[in-house]
This record gives structure tokens, C-alpha cells and sequence, in this order.
């Protein structure tokens, strides 16, 4: 099944990571070598990644915001630091913190990509470190796939047979979490029995709003599970990062000076002491997270305007639940995208290594660029019946829901879980089926204003492309999942698609398309009688 869905979605991503696949020269056994690494990548306002260098020294920079292509759209970095001690010597695993060449970077020996994961191997000293980058994919688990959280995990070994005194350390800056550096920014930390946790916010939100791509209405957190050895701090990130290189250990205080981003830098550190050891026995686990509630702005067909909630709310309460919950689900989360990685990269195999490769980078890219949402029900109470997923393009525009980018991520979703489909499908066919859109052919998005959803009844000359698009994945959701609920709700429009195409695909130039795209259309709807939607109408 896996080699018949993913073509279509592959082809155009080779087209797309053509410029992001380049020959390592420097490291023979690093045969693939994107040029930016996925770091955290869970939502459209949760998406960090890693510049990649020819040399491998991928640690002495900053982590960035998925839009760190375009300076001109702001300040892209989302600092994110990292440091260990061993045997008093302090070393950098991540960042770009120089603190005049008072500590020595790790040497980065080989990376590895999976669907799930972004691994980084180092050798620190006598240690060899591996740092893994974990934002699980979750098919069958729709609550864990709409909490926009990641692990950053880390495992140690001596490498020379001998026990080493070692601590480690990590801090996020406020920069997660507004685009807007000038903002004002809150904070506090949480100390229970069973976690530590940081949670920053704007103090004055715009609810739904963004500054360069970045929200700026989210929460911040980062979290450990709690221990003695475990310390925190939050403050400027010279005293966090000065008292753990100074001590070993964070003094387990708060700074109350809330302030902008950029005054004396706002970070937010934990660290931890792992004693004299030849290596872990568990990883040590941070959790890192970025939740907006409410996640999307849609406007019914009514005319209503509605504030949609992340699907996670249906069973938690808070969104800090969620996220201690992930902290407390470790073992058994990454057991599970481990396993997934492993079904993935088989299944692509069988075509290619290199077809792997790319499979491997796209999922992440694909389960980023969604948010999974439901509406409050006239009861008061959430309303599962009405789940709606909306994709934005990501790297592009700010679209919602953009046809063609959906139909090109689409086999994805279908590998993983065909139930996918209704949910991305809903907000489109719910719209155009209502009296307010006129046109007879299939919209192209739900507008350029993510995460607003107002619905987009602009005429545009792809209307075959979208039209057959739209009959393509609404047909392979039904034909995949058994499920023709969509069909059967919104078979009128899709007839009238169907009846729009027959019309004008043998003059495709009318509608100023090449005429390879008019092979989408007579695909689906020959004839009425011949309909393959036929037998799930009302």
C-alpha cells in the first residue's frame, strides 16, 4: 500500500528538496545530508529547526523558527542551549554561546533523520553523547497528535572504560514565545512530586495573532520529571548558564523581573546531575512545548465566528496536564515512534534508500504543518462529532487548508491512518457547499490568513486542478477508509464538480491550465451512472 500512495506525494517533494540534499564530502559514512534538520516540529507555531554544516559542526549556531529562510520577515532564533560537565570540563551540546571560549563544543560524529527523530552523535571529552530530537507522530492517538510538544532526550557513555562525574544542562529563551521580541514576557515555575516546569506567556496576547509567522498568544513550557539531582532557574541567560558552569547545579530560583525578550534575555533552565557513571541507564528527558487554545479562527457557513480548540482539550483539562502527561508517557511514546520508524523506513525500502531518506524527512513536515481541532458543543461540551484539521503553507504563505498542498501530503496521511482524510477534507466541502460560495468550480484554500479560517470565494484560474484535486482525495478518503460519510453529505457539490469538469477539461487552455492537469478530472466522475461515488449518495 505504501508504494502506491506515496509517489505522487514524493515526486513533487524531490522537486521541492532538490536544493536541500546535497554530497557530504567530510564524513563518509553521512550519506544523507539535508541542509536544515528538523528539531522540534509538532504544529505550524511549534516548528524549530538546525542549519546543517559540510564540516559537521552543526552546534555552534542557533536553533531557528521554521522561517529562518527570511530574515526579512524578523528575528527567526529560538535559542535553545545546551551544556554538560565532565569531570569539571564544561562542553556545549547545542547553541551558539560563547562566553569568551570558556568551554569547548562537542564534536558532532553522525546524524541520522528518522520520521519521528533528528539524532545527533557526539563525543564530548571521554564521553560520547546522543542527543535525540523526538516529536512522536501519533495516527491512532488524535489527543497526543494535537499537543504541540516534543522530547529532547539525552544518553551517555564513557568511552574510555572509566566512571566520569558528569552533570547536563538545558535552557529555552523567551524568544519561543512571541514573534514579537519587544513584548512583554511573564513566567513561572511549578515544582510538584512528580515534575518541574517552566511556562512563559505574553503578558498581553493577541488571541490568534502572529508577528513574522510566529505566534504570539502560546505557552511556553519546559519540563523534568522531578528528582534531587534536578535543579532550575529562571533568569538572564548569562546567570542561568554562568551558575551551572560555576556549580554544577541551578539554584533553584525564580527571577520576578518580567520583561521583554530581548532585556537581559529571559531563559528558562533545567539541569541535572547524573553522579559518577559509565553511562545512563535512562535517558535524561526534557519536554519541550509550545500550546495556543484556542488554535484556529473558522467561520461557519452561517457566518458564525468560531474559536476552535486543540483536539487534546477533549480529555484534558489544561494543557499542562497534557504536557505532564507526555513527560510521564516517555517510555512508552517512544517505544511506539520508534516502532513507527520502523515500519516507515521498511516500507520505503522497498523502493529505494534514498526514497527513504526523503520519506523520513517529509513526515515531520507533513504532521507540522496541521493543527487537529473540535468545537464546543451547544451542551457545553466538546463536540467530537465536528473534528476539523487545518493545514497551513508553511514556507510559502500563510494559506489555510491549500488544495494542492493537501493532495500532495495526502498519501501520507492515508498511509498512516485513512481517517485523516475526513477531517482535512470537512472544512473545505462544509463551505462550498453552503449558499455563500458562487463559484462552480472547487476553491483553491480557506483563504491566506492563517489561523483564520474566513473561507475564500476569489475566482482563480486552477479551477480544473482544485476541482479534480478535490474529487481525487474525497474519492481515495472513501475508497481507503470505508467511510462515505463526506460523499454522502456533500454529494451535490461534488456532482456539480464532477459536472463542471466534464465541461471543460477538453478545453483545459479556457481555464489557463496545461493540459497535464486535465487528466486529474475524467479520473473520478466519467459518467453518472458510472460514478464511483454512486453508491455512497443519501
Amino acid at each position: 500500500m505504501f508504494i502506491w500512495l506515496i509517489p505522487h506525494f514524493l515526486l513533487l517533494l524531490v522537486l521541492v528538496l532538490t536544493c536541500l540534499v546535497r554530497s557530504q564530502d567530510n564524513a563518509a559514512e553521512q550519506t544523507f545530508w539535508p541542509s536544515t534538520l528538523p528539531l522540534t516540529v509538532r504544529s505550524p507555531y511549534f516548528s524549530c529547526w538546525m542549519m546543517s554544516t559540510a564540516n559537521l559542526q552543526l552546534l555552534e549556531q542557533w536553533s531557528r523558527f521554521w522561517n529562518y529562510a527570511s530574515p526579512s520577515k524578523g528575528d527567526p532564533f529560538l535559542t535553545l542551549q545546551g551544556l554538560v560537565i565532565i569531570d569539571d570540563k564544561v562542553y556545549q551540546w547545542l547553541g551558539d554561546w560563547n562566553n569568551g571560549g570558556s568551554f569547548s563544543a562537542a564534536t558532532v560524529t553522525r546524524f541520522s533523520v528518522t520520521p519521528t527523530r533528528t539524532i545527533f552523535e557526539m563525543q564530548a571529552g571521554p564521553i560520547g553523547i546522543n542527543i535525540t530530537f523526538l516529536s512522536p507522530i501519533e495516527p491512532s492517538d488524535w489527543v497526543s497528535q494535537s499537543i504541540p510538544y516534543s522530547y529532547v532526550y539525552m544518553d551517555v557513555v564513557s568511552t574510555d572504560g572509566q566512571y566520569h562525574d558528569v552533570q547536563v544542562y538545558a535552557d529555552v529563551s523567551a524568544e519561543w514565545v512571541t514573534g514579537s521580541r519587544g513584548d512583554t514576557i511573564i513566567w513561572n515555575t511549578t515544582v510538584t512530586s512528580s515534575a518541574i516546569y517552566h511556562a512563559a506567556v505574553a503578558a498581553n496576547p493577541t488571541i490568534l495573532g502572529e508577528t513574522a509567522e510566529q505566534a504570539n498568544d502560546g505557552t511556553l513550557y519546559l519540563a523534568m520529571t522531578s528528582s534531587p539531582s534536578v535543579t532550575y532557574q529562571t533568569g538572564s541567560d548569562s546567570a542561568c548558564r554562568g551558575q551551572f558552569m560555576v556549580h554544577g547545579a541551578l539554584e533553584n530560583s525564580q527571577d520576578t523581573d518580567f520583561r521583554s525578550v530581548y532585556t537581559n534575555q529571559p531563559s528558562f533552565a533545567l539541569a541535572a546531575s547524573l553522579g559518577s557513571i559509565l553511562s545512563t541507564s535512562a535517558p535524561v528527558v526534557w519536554v519541550l512545548a509550545y500550546v495556543r487554545d484556542p488554535t484556529i479562527g473558522y467561520v461557519t457557513p452561517d457566518g458564525d465566528s468560531q474559536q476552535r480548540h486543540p483536539y487534546f482539550v477533549t480529555k484534558y483539562t489544561s494543557s499542562i496536564d497534557a504536557v505532564l502527561d507526555a513527560l510521564a508517557n516517555f517510555n512508552e511514546t517512544s517505544q511506539r515512534a520508534q516502532s513507527l520508524d520502523n515500519k516507515i523506513i521498511q516500507d520505503a525500502l522497498k523502493i529505494s534508500p534514498q526514497y527513504a531518506d526523503l520519506v523520513s524527512l517529509a513526515a515531520r513536515q507533513v504532521f507540522g504543518a496541521i493543527d487537529i481541532t473540535v468545537s464546543n458543543g451547544s451542551d457545553g461540551r466538546w463536540n467530537m462529532s465536528d473534528t476539523m484539521m487545518f493545514m497551513k503553507d508553511i514556507g510559502s504563505t500563510r494559506r489555510v487548508n491549500p488544495v494542492e498542498v493537501m493532495y500532495q501530503a495526502f498519501p501520507m496521511f492515508l498511509y498512516l491512518n485513512s481517517s485523516f482524510g475526513k477531517p482535512l477534507l470537512a472544512p473545505l466541502l462544509e463551505y462550498q457547499s453552503s449558499l455563500k460560495f458562487p463559484l462552480p468550480y472547487a476553491a483553491a484554500d480557506l483563504e491566506n490568513t492563517y489561523p483564520h479560517a474566513p473561507g475564500n470565494n476569489s475566482q482563480h484560474s486552477q479551477g480544473i486542478e482544485q476541482t479534480g484535486t478535490m474529487l481525487i482525495m474525497t474519492y481515495a478518503h472513501a475508497r481507503m477508509s470505508g467511510d462515505g460519510s463526506l460523499i454522502s453529505e456533500y454529494y451535490d457539490t461534488l456532482r456539480g464538480w464532477a459536472e463542471y469538469l466534464c465541461n471543460t477539461t477538453l478545453n483545459p487552455m479556457a481555464n489557463s491550465l496545461p493540459t497535464n492537469r486535465a487528466f486529474q478530472a475524467p479520473v473520478i466522475l466519467p459518467s453518472k451512472e458510472s460514478s464511483p461515488f454512486k453508491r455512497w449518495r443519501k
